[in-house]
């Protein structure tokens, strides 16, 4: 339980930082840059119908906050079908995981409604 739980923390940190960069890279480069040239290639790369790069970015984001709650909710309740038993008395930070959790769920919703009103 201890290995899967790192490796999907460390997918939901590697796929926030993914993000993180791809929407500074968007939002905060200048156009006569050389990455923000690397950000247009990347998107005419995975461009098939108009915004497929948001919508792998929405994905990614997606796929680890669902990642993340599912390893927080064994955490918590434990799965007796496994045979795991809940862990959160144990362990201090479970407020912090669940503040995380809820903060990347209201980041989710701000992306999509952000992208949605594009005019892109």
């Amino acid at each position: 339980m201890v290995k899967v739980t790192q490796r999907l923390g460390g997918y939901f940190v590697i796929a926030n930082a993914i993000v993180s960069v791809y929407s500074f890279l968007v939002l905060f480069l200048p156009k006569e840059s050389l990455l923000w040239k690397f950000v247009v290639v990347l998107d005419l790369f995975f461009l098939v119908n108009g915004k497929l790069t948001v919508k792998m970015v929405t994905m990614l984001l997606t796929s680890s906050l669902l990642a993340a709650v599912a390893v927080a909710q064994v955490g918590k309740r434990g799965n007796t079908n496994a045979g795991w038993l809940p862990i959160c008395g144990q362990v201090p930070r479970c407020d912090q995981i669940t503040g995380a959790l809820i903060a990347d769920l209201v980041a989710l919703i701000l992306y999509v409604l952000f992208c949605s009103s594009s005019p892109l």
